[in-house]
């Protein structure tokens, strides 16, 4: 299919989904939600990939919303629109979050307000060094409305996030990587290159194995633990069952 805000190129298993408005530092428009999700749709169900690897390109990974497109002062106060607007926003990163397939951020430059979400709903994230980061929402008076706020502080604790999310400062590379955000930190323009190597060691693993290990996280930090743990077992189970693990089984037991 063809798109006008975002590229999609597929080489063996894995597919690289490039953000294209350069000229609006890959603001995220109307149309590029829409793209993105029919782009992760797709790609969620070929069976030849294995890992989508998400980038903004050389220059900038995603500065946010378009605000140019955010409905005007009238429909802000219609409580039921914003509403509306903000649950059609989280969805896109939802369908990122829970796409069957393992994904990977690669950022270079400014990643904020939704970008930073995008960012965030990725399963693994490389980061370059000078690229930076932040929710700025608090500063023009509202809050980050695609889930940031909920997986921010999963990922890094309540106080660090409340500081984050309240003061909405910018916060470097090096400084997110300290705080777990990051898998990987490298040089300035090696974060596809990295992004890519990662894919590599992923697509070894079964994909069944790998997605169900996404899933029995993301599900078990939802869950008190004694619940966790069983839905652990329920997944080891399941796994027992795939043929990637009775040929494995059958290795052993020669």
């Amino acid at each position: 299919m063809g798109y006008h805000t975002i590229e999609v190129q597929v080489e063996k298993a894995t597919a690289s989904v490039v953000l294209r408005r350069e000229n609006k530092m890959n603001a995220i428009s109307m149309q590029m939600r829409k793209e993105l999700m029919e782009a992760f749709d797709e790609l969620g169900q070929n069976k030849d990939v294995r890992c989508i690897i998400l980038t903004g390109g050389e220059k900038c990974f995603c500065a946010g919303v378009d605000v140019k497109e955010k409905p005007g002062y009238v429909d802000m106060l219609n409580a039921d629109l914003l509403y509306r607007i903000t649950q059609r926003r989280y969805s896109l990163y939802q369908k990122i979050e829970w796409c069957p397939k393992i994904t990977i951020a690669a950022a270079e430059g400014y990643a904020l307000g939704g970008g930073f979400e995008l960012f965030l709903a990725c399963d693994l994230r490389v980061a370059a060094s000078s690229a930076k980061f932040g929710f700025p929402e608090a500063r023009r008076a509202t809050l980050p409305g695609g889930g940031g706020t909920q997986r921010l502080v999963r990922e890094v604790g309540p106080a660090r996030a409340k500081e984050l999310i309240i003061t909405g400062r910018v916060f470097s590379a090096s400084e997110a990587k300290e705080m777990g955000l990051l898998n990987y930190l490298v040089e300035d323009g090696k974060a596809l290159e990295k992004a890519k190597q990662l894919a590599d060691e992923v697509a070894v693993v079964p994909e069944a194995v790998a997605v169900l290990a996404k899933w029995a996280v993301h599900s078990g930090m939802a869950l008190p633990l004694e619940y966790a743990f069983d839905y652990e077992a329920s997944v080891c189970t399941i796994i027992g069952q795939t043929k990637e693990r009775q040929e494995k089984l059958h290795e052993l037991g020669k």
